[in-house]
């Protein structure tokens, strides 16, 4: 994923963090669920899973200014992905929903936060069993 390193940084987590959320902005990322297809007997090898973003920051610009450049970087990508010695290719990347959220200091400890909420719907080939 390309986001503004001098925005977001490193700080990109598959699941929230609580020590992580001191520092802001942030994204956490999560598969939310992932649509096998079939032929009429078996799995095609094609798979869509739904990715959610969840990007965090102290003020609303920033949130939206995060959340155009992540989308800008992912709408319409393909591509083949290698994370160590695994590959994929990516047939489709797009935005399918986003929200705005805001969320209030529940116990006064931490400043309320600005949230963008996308989800994503990413195409590609799957090993059949």
């Amino acid at each position: 994923m390309i986001v503004d390193a001098a925005i977001v940084g490193t700080r990109i987590y598959p699941h929230y963090d609580k020590s992580a959320a001191k520092i802001l902005p942030f994204i956490v990322y999560s598969r939310i669920s992932s649509d096998h297809q079939r032929h009429m007997s078996a799995g095609s090898g094609l798979v869509s899973p739904r990715i959610q973003l969840d990007i965090y920051s102290e003020s609303y610009t920033e949130v939206k200014a995060i959340a155009d450049s992540v989308r800008a970087a992912l709408h319409t990508y393909s591509d083949t992905v290698t994370i160590g010695a695994d590959s994929v290719t990516l047939q489709s990347v797009s935005l399918d929903a986003q929200h705005d959220d805001f969320d209030q200091p529940r116990s006064g400890k931490r400043s309320a936060y600005y949230r963008v909420i996308q989800d994503y719907i990413i195409w590609h080939d799957e090993l059949v069993p």
